[in-house]
């Protein structure tokens, strides 16, 4: 118990420490193949929404070792937000190449691979190996558990992405989307996607402006003090990589777009 008291403190005062840049290159400089003060850096940056900063960080914590799907979720969430194509299909191919065996035995971990290849449109070539996740996270996820409907929403996300927007909206319409989180959110403005595909124009138009409204409302107020999550900040970038996709193909341009979406603070 001590011992991780102590470790709780020692990783306070890292937390703390690596906001000044001087201290964060002395620390790196004595210590450079240690990935704990990147992965502080990072954690902090992204929790202050300073997301476009967070981007190195992430890289070097997988640079100097620590590869966890979950590290490379938060690469590709930031790759996805920042809009590195690009870097975001090579992070996708390296994903599933480590992780696209996944049994379910950790269902995040299945979480984690399915959405970071499914941010942006054509991520990958072949969509099946992420279909088979998408599958097998449905049914290693506990249909009473309160974050059943992420597992839903991402099946239904690689629907809109093969091509079948008609498949995503019966999924969609099928499980309740009122809960006031970011998969909720999600699972919205795909819906708001695929209806606009099957010629559900006005559907479409009126619930993303609903969900956009609801988002912006939700999230964090930098403004206010308030941060993101230590360890689900990345989720959130999820929303708002799709609701920019929604937005431009949805909406007429004079339509105000959401300033955070579009790079505003």
């Amino acid at each position: 118990m001590l011992g991780e008291r102590l470790s709780a403190v020692v990783l306070g005062v890292i937390k703390e420490a690596v906001r000044a840049d001087e201290v964060f290159a002395e620390l790196v400089r004595r210590d450079p193949d240690w990935y704990g003060y990147w992965d502080a850096r990072l954690v902090d940056l992204a929790r202050r929404r300073i997301w476009a900063q967070a981007l190195p960080g992430i890289s070097q914590v997988i640079a100097r070792g620590n590869n966890a799907s979950l590290h490379w979720n938060r690469l590709a969430a930031l790759q996805a937000w920042s809009g590195d194509r690009r870097g975001l299909r090579e992070s996708c191919r390296k994903i599933l190449a480590m992780y696209g065996s996944a049994n379910g035995s950790d269902r995040y971990q299945v979480r984690e691979v399915v959405y970071a290849c499914l941010l942006l449109p054509d991520t990958v070539d072949d969509l099946t190996p992420v279909r088979k996740l998408a599958d097998v996270g449905i049914t290693a996820s506990d249909p009473n558990a309160s974050d059943h409907h992420s597992f839903l929403v991402m099946r239904a996300l690689v629907d809109y992405r093969a091509g079948d927007p008609g498949r995503a909206v019966e999924r969609l319409e099928a499980i309740s989307l009122v809960a006031d989180d970011r998969w909720a959110y999600l699972g919205r403005i795909v819906l708001a996607l695929a209806q606009f595909q099957i010629g559900r124009g006005a559907d479409a138009r009126q619930g993303l402006n609903r969900v956009s409204e609801a988002l912006r409302q939700s999230r964090p107020r930098i403004d206010r003090g308030q941060q993101y999550g230590t360890k689900y900040w990345q989720d959130w970038i999820v929303p708002e990589v799709l609701l920019r996709e929604a937005e431009e193909l949805i909406l007429d341009s004079g339509f105000p777009a959401d300033p955070f979406v579009h790079g505003g603070h």
